[in-house]
């Protein structure tokens, strides 16, 4: 999900990114933008609240004033208001895999360049480069947590079901 942000909240931008946010700066947004983030507005004058919404009810904007609000907050309400897609990493070789997520709504990525943002990685370990591993494996906590599904010790059903257990 993109977000805009204003020239001045680097911090901010920083917290963002590694949450997995694609955050853009706000002159150069354009379209698909669902939050954005200002700062230094005056209230008095440009009369926006510290949370704001524009557009229809259901595919609305939420304008967030920084001014008005600390980081703490503007983290609350970008976890409450964002649309994060479901995004799922995959080892070169899945494409079956690949194009039923993809019917579904994932966020497909390759798996050497899955990121932070991915929660659920599917390897295909038929040569055993990962013979450690088990069907389902997890590593990291928390936030950081990541589930690795192995393609070759589980069904495709399976790994539809772990994964839609994993990225909720």
């Amino acid at each position: 999900m993109k977000i805009a942000i204003q020239t001045g909240l680097k911090s901010l931008e920083e917290l963002l990114k590694a949450k997995g946010y694609d955050v853009v700066p706000f002159r150069e947004s354009g379209l698909g933008v669902k939050i954005s983030i200002v700062n230094d507005i005056d209230e008095a004058y440009e009369e926006i609240d510290p949370v704001t919404f524009y557009g229809p009810e259901g595919d609305e904007m939420v304008l967030l004033n920084a001014t008005q609000l600390s980081e703490e907050d503007i983290l609350r309400y970008v976890d409450k208001y964002a649309v994060k897609p479901k995004r799922v990493a995959l080892q070169n070789g899945l494409e079956g895999l690949k194009e039923k997520l993809a019917t579904k709504g994932y966020d497909v990525v390759s798996y050497a360049n899955g990121g932070s943002a991915v929660r659920v990685t599917v390897i295909n370990n038929v040569e055993g480069a990962y013979e450690e591993i088990d069907p389902v494996s997890f590593f990291g906590e928390g936030e950081n947590e990541m589930v690795v599904l192995d393609a070759s010790k589980l069904t495709e059903d399976q790994i539809m079901m772990y994964v839609e257990k994993y990225t909720a």
